[in-house]
C-alpha cells in the first residue's frame, strides 16, 4: 500500500556519463576558442606602417580609451572637413558652438544604446556583444581642446593623411537617400553626444578598438596590425 509519498526515480549512470562528457567537450571548445583569440591579439600586435613619422606642421589627432573601449579624436574644422556639415549643432541637446574637437567611435549598437554608465551594464548585453554579431552605430560628442589634458594620445599627420582617414569615417556612415547621416533618436549619454547609424557588424574580432586602429592604419600611422582590445591600439603611438 502506497504511503502517499512518491519517489524521484535516479538518474541513469549512462546518462550522467553522457552529460559529463558533454561538459567536457564545452569547457575544452571555451578553451581552445580562447587560446585562438588570445593567438590573434598577439599578432594583432605586430606594427604596420613601420615608416610613419609625424608631421610637424600637420593635423593633430588624438586616441582615448578606458578598459573597455578607444576612441578617435579630431578637430572639428580643418581645410579637410568642416564636421558640423556632417553632424550640425541640431542634433545634440547642449549647445556645441564653442567645440573645437569631436570624439568618435565605432561600436556594438545594443551594447552603446543600452549601457549608458557601467552601472549600467548586463551581462546578457555584454555576452551578446562579445558571442554574436550585432549591428553598430556611431557615437560622436562634441568637446574642446581640453580633452587632450585628460591622458590622451595625439600624434600628428599631413592633411593628404587626414583626408584618408576622413574617407574611412565616411566609409563608416549609413546616410539616407538625401546624404544626410541617421541619427538615433533619443539616445545620448549627455547634452554634448548623439548616435548614429554605421555600417559594418560588431563580433569580438572586428570591435569598437578594431575600427579605431583601422581608421589610424589607414591613414598611414603605425599601428598594431590588429587591434580588438583597447589598450593596443595605442600601443604604437607616441609616448608623451
Amino acid at each position: 500500500m502506497s504511503d502517499g509519498t512518491s519517489t524521484v526515480p535516479p538518474v541513469p549512470i549512462s546518462f550522467q556519463r553522457r552529460m559529463l562528457r558533454l561538459c567536457r567537450r564545452i569547457a575544452k571548445a571555451i578553451g581552445y576558442l580562447l587560446l585562438l583569440y588570445l593567438f590573434i591579439v598577439i599578432v594583432g600586435l605586430i606594427p604596420v606602417n613601420n615608416d610613419f613619422r609625424p608631421v610637424s606642421d600637420g593635423i593633430t589627432i588624438g586616441v582615448t580609451s578606458n578598459r573597455i573601449h578607444a576612441d578617435l579624436i579630431l578637430p572639428v574644422i580643418t581645410d579637410e572637413i568642416d564636421w558640423r556639415e556632417l553632424f550640425p549643432v541640431g542634433y545634440f541637446k547642449g549647445d556645441t558652438t564653442l567645440a573645437t574637437h569631436l570624439v568618435l567611435g565605432w561600436g556594438d549598437k545594443g551594447f552603446y544604446l543600452e549601457t549608458p554608465r557601467w552601472a549600467d551594464m548586463k551581462a546578457s548585453t555584454a555576452a551578446k556583444a562579445l558571442l554574436l554579431p550585432s549591428e553598430s552605430c556611431l557615437h560622436v560628442a562634441m568637446t574642446t581642446e581640453r580633452i587632450f589634458e585628460n591622458g590622451t594620445q595625439s600624434i600628428s599627420i599631413s592633411p593628404e593623411q587626414y583626408h584618408q582617414l576622413v574617407e574611412f569615417i565616411h566609409a563608416s556612415i549609413t546616410v539616407d537617400e538625401h546624404g544626410r547621416v541617421i541619427q538615433i533618436k533619443n539616445y545620448a549619454f549627455g547634452q554634448n553626444d548623439a548616435f548614429f547609424e554605421a555600417h559594418g557588424s560588431y563580433t569580438a574580432i572586428n570591435s569598437c578598438n578594431t575600427w579605431t586602429g583601422r581608421a589610424l592604419k589607414t591613414s598611414g600611422v603605425r599601428v598594431g596590425w590588429l587591434t580588438p582590445l583597447p589598450k593596443t591600439v595605442g600601443l604604437w603611438l607616441p609616448q608623451e
